[in-house]
């Protein structure tokens, strides 16, 4: 890590590793090792050292240059982007995001609705299912980027384990089924939702 004049994040910003710490190197202490943050989606969401859907690891100013070491430990795909943010900068890329999400939202929900007035003005089963498919794309994208366990379940890790698997699981059978309705598939009901 360069030289830092103010206090920044080290920002892990992929939201589904089990366990995550980050170590600082004292070298003032006879190279001492010294844990910033000791997180994962693997414990409650509060014991965080920073609340956020990321995973944020303090780091205190400093004019020397200082060693961080990360030990990662996932059951799932191992992705680690890292970015060195001061505070404002984290803030900005926040707004950013929420932004894009709720526009996201916003976006699935709105077709969700138009395909349930569909449904409840022509009783075509393909705008209902049409309309669930659009909800539970919503749900994958809400799980994906660590909204659902910031807001939804922060105490329940367990829950966060399986949901983004149920959710693409749920996810993929609605298109599936929904393919076969538009497109008047029939075959044995063994195969096919």
């Amino acid at each position: 890590v360069p030289p830092l004049s103010t206090a920044h994040y080290l920002s892990v910003s992929y939201p589904h590793l089990d366990h995550l710490r980050v170590y600082h190197q004292q070298e003032q202490q006879g190279q001492q090792w010294v844990e910033l943050a000791h997180t994962g989606d693997q414990q409650p969401f509060a014991q965080r050292p920073i609340l956020h859907r990321n995973f944020l690891a303090p780091i205190a100013a400093s004019f020397s240059e200082q060693t961080l070491y990360l030990w990662v430990q996932t059951e799932g795909v191992l992705q680690l982007p890292l970015q060195l943010l001061t505070p404002a900068a984290q803030a900005h890329q926040d707004e950013w995001f929420l932004f894009g999400h709720g526009s996201l939202a916003g976006f699935f929900l709105a077709i969700a609705l138009f395909a349930a007035f569909l449904w409840a003005t022509h009783r075509q089963w393909v705008y209902a299912l049409f309309g669930l498919l659009m909800l539970s794309y919503l749900a994958v994208a809400i799980v994906f980027s660590g909204l659902a366990f910031a807001y939804l379940w922060p105490q329940f890790p367990a829950i966060n384990n399986f949901a983004l698997l149920a959710c693409l699981g749920f996810a993929t059978a609605l298109a599936a089924r929904f393919a076969c309705s538009l497109f008047a598939l029939h075959s044995s009901p063994a195969y096919y939702l």
